[in-house]
């Protein structure tokens, strides 16, 4: 999945931090802080927050459904009975 924002490499930054390179910390944008998730074996950051794939496409095909609902119903004037319930 394509997003606008730009790859980040963690392990090319905790190697660069690791050397104390400022000028190439500057480079990357990164501050010069130790991250403490750099200790963990096999982690990668951005892995830690994920959306929930399946929570996703329950909420947009219930909103998919939701507006297909309304529509028909307002269609044949029973909006007032779909809502009373």
């Amino acid at each position: 999945m394509k997003t606008g924002y730009l790859i980040r490499h963690h392990a090319d930054y905790r190697a660069v931090y690791m050397e104390s390179d400022i000028s190439n910390l500057n480079v990357y944008g990164v501050k010069n802080i130790r991250n403490a998730l750099w200790s963990v074996l096999n982690l990668n950051p951005p892995d830690l927050i994920r959306a929930d794939i399946l929570h996703n496409m329950v909420l947009g095909v219930l909103d998919h459904m939701m507006d297909w609902i309304q529509g028909f119903l307002e269609q044949h004037n029973r909006m007032n009975a779909f809502d009373y319930v």
